[in-house]
């Protein structure tokens, strides 16, 4: 879920499903700063 943000070791993680735009990296990034608290 996206509004709960935790880490998982890279062992854990299973192989890539799909890619993202640089673009859709910024909105994701902006979502979970937003998220998070670190921003407005």
């Amino acid at each position: 879920m996206a509004d709960k943000p935790v880490t998982v070791k890279r062992e854990r993680v299973g192989q890539v499903i799909g890619r993202l735009t640089v673009e859709e990296i910024v909105k994701l990034d902006t979502a979970l700063a937003f998220v998070m608290g670190l921003a407005d």
